[in-house]
């Protein structure tokens, strides 16, 4: 279905708000074109306000990056396309982000 979405994109200007190597890897595998602008949204959302709505959380996080990439944009060109993302891990109940680091990380997998 979506590859049906695809000639219609070439001709857009398309912005990842996303540094994400495995976002542009998916998009390069598309053959769309794009350009990344790093969104600064701090990804401070209270997780307690999504208790037992993950999904909720992901696509406030992700709207909230977009929204920060075409704020940046503001003084330039109309932008036709910005694509927002977040992951998350949910385990328990609990929403696990990405780890800051190693100890971060293997502190996350004995929780």
């Amino acid at each position: 279905m979506f590859s049906k979405l695809l000639p219609g994109l070439n001709n857009k200007e398309i912005i990842l708000a996303s540094a994400s190597p495995r976002r542009e890897e998916i998009l390069k595998k598309l053959k769309l074109p794009f350009k990344v602008v790093t969104s600064k949204f701090a990804e401070d959302l209270d997780k307690s306000l999504y208790f037992g709505r993950p999904g909720d959380y992901v696509i406030d996080n992700a709207s909230f990056k977009a929204e920060d990439v075409v704020s940046q944009l503001s003084n330039q060109e109309t932008v036709k396309l910005v694509i927002g993302c977040d992951t998350v891990v949910v385990f328990g109940g609990k929403i696990y982000e990405k780890p800051i680091d190693k100890n971060d990380a293997i502190r996350m997998l004995h929780e």
